[in-house]
């Protein structure tokens, strides 16, 4: 369940400071705009950063 649809604002407005990470090629991205989107909106300290040419799961990758 994506909290940017589900959480009420009363606890999203206690969130400390957050990024985002987002993949470029990823059918989740748009949650993740949104979500990045809603907390901005409630006056929380948000920044979203887009790895442009990674799929999901690219965290689990084993680069060197």
């Amino acid at each position: 369940m994506s909290p940017g649809l589900h959480a009420p604002d009363e606890i999203l407005k206690q969130f400390p400071p957050t990024i985002i990470t987002m993949a470029g090629i990823d059918p989740l991205k748009d949650d993740g705009l949104f979500f990045l989107n809603r907390l901005i909106q409630l006056d929380v300290k948000a920044r979203g950063v887009e790895f442009h040419l990674m799929p999901h799961g690219y965290l689990n990758f084993d680069f060197p």
